[in-house]
């Protein structure tokens, strides 16, 4: 598979993800939008996590994968708390001073 625009090559991606999936959906040429929400973490707990939803697909960018929506919710326990737009997203770095979670 090609690379996409929003794909980010990055030597180390573990405890990246709020930087990998603001810096893809920044450089984007495709409509997506950044989620911040929860996943399923080791011994039962949940973990602050960001990724990048297109029309059809889910973007990892810690992972570097690609999955359905259906395959993401249900594989890591997905839950979105928030999502935003590149606007949204570059103006709240500029204010907060960090990638998230906001």
């Amino acid at each position: 598979m090609r690379e996409r625009s929003f794909q980010i090559n990055a030597k180390r991606r573990e405890g990246c993800c709020f930087r990998l999936a603001w810096l893809g959906l920044m450089r984007s040429t495709e409509p997506l939008v950044l989620a911040h929400g929860v996943l399923a973490g080791p011994d039962n707990t949940r973990v602050f996590h960001a990724w990048l939803e297109g029309t059809d697909f889910v973007y990892d960018p810690e992972l570097d994968r690609f999955f359905t929506m259906d395959e993401y919710v249900h594989g890591f326990a997905a839950e979105v708390t928030k999502v935003y737009t590149q606007t949204e997203a570059a103006a709240l770095v500029l204010m907060k001073g960090h990638y998230g979670p906001w």
